[in-house]
């Protein structure tokens, strides 16, 4: 006896009930929790003599400081961090003495990253300036490292999508948040981070960052 089609709607709605609870729970996974990099890993602290991170790009000017995290992993997802910070030479009329923060690295395996720093105490001027900001899709490409404060050429960075980047105020900082686009596994590719930070000071007072990630999958 052929079938009604009253009684192929209930087959039909719970199919469908399971379908949406599927795609709901395939979204939910890649939120990013509101309380990801809200507790610091560590101070960035800057000294007359300090050593430079391991794999450093950027030549130092005391005071200096730079170092690396120990591997950040989650599952089978990693996280490789490291920071390094030096005063920029000052021009002849400077009334600040500036600073550049640096945080980069590379990850793999994750659905998604958060990296923070957080300036400590305030920045002369309000003279205070970030890279990367605003929201990048699509494939892995270049980008020129943009800042108000001129430092002289820096080498382009890679970025990914999707990376929302944003500057945050009162108390000064940068917020940088990666999550795969459209993958229903962890992400496999290997991938990098960087992010900059410029502070302008008032001449001999020294900034320090408080420094923060959290990954997950």
């Amino acid at each position: 006896m052929g079938r009604t089609l009253r009684h192929w709607l209930p087959i039909f709605a719970g199919a469908l009930t399971v379908v949406i609870a599927g795609a709901m729970l395939l979204v939910a996974r890649f939120w990013i929790p509101q309380d990801a990099a809200t507790v610091a890993l560590a101070r960035a602290v800057l000294t007359e003599s300090a050593p430079r991170a391991s794999g450093s790009e950027l030549a130092a000017t005391a005071p200096s400081g730079g170092d690396c995290f120990p591997r950040i992993e989650r599952g089978g997802g990693w996280l490789d961090l490291c920071w390094e910070a030096y005063r920029l030479a000052p021009g002849s009329e400077a009334s600040e003495d500036f600073y550049l923060l640096r945080l980069y690295g590379s990850h793999q395996g994750l659905r998604w990253l958060v990296v923070r720093s957080q300036l400590v105490g305030g920045a002369a001027n309000q003279l205070y300036d970030v890279w990367p900001t605003g929201t990048f899709d699509g494939a892995c490409h270049e980008e020129t490292v943009s800042l108000l404060v001129p430092i002289g050429p820096l080498p382009a960075a890679t970025i990914c999508g999707r990376t929302e980047a944003s500057l945050e105020q009162q108390p000064s900082g940068h917020r940088l948040a990666w999550s795969c686009e459209r993958c229903i596994a962890p992400d496999s590719a290997m991938r990098d981070v960087e992010m900059y930070a410029v502070v302008g000071m008032v001449p001999g007072a020294i900034p320090s960052w408080d420094l923060f990630a959290d990954v997950g999958q």
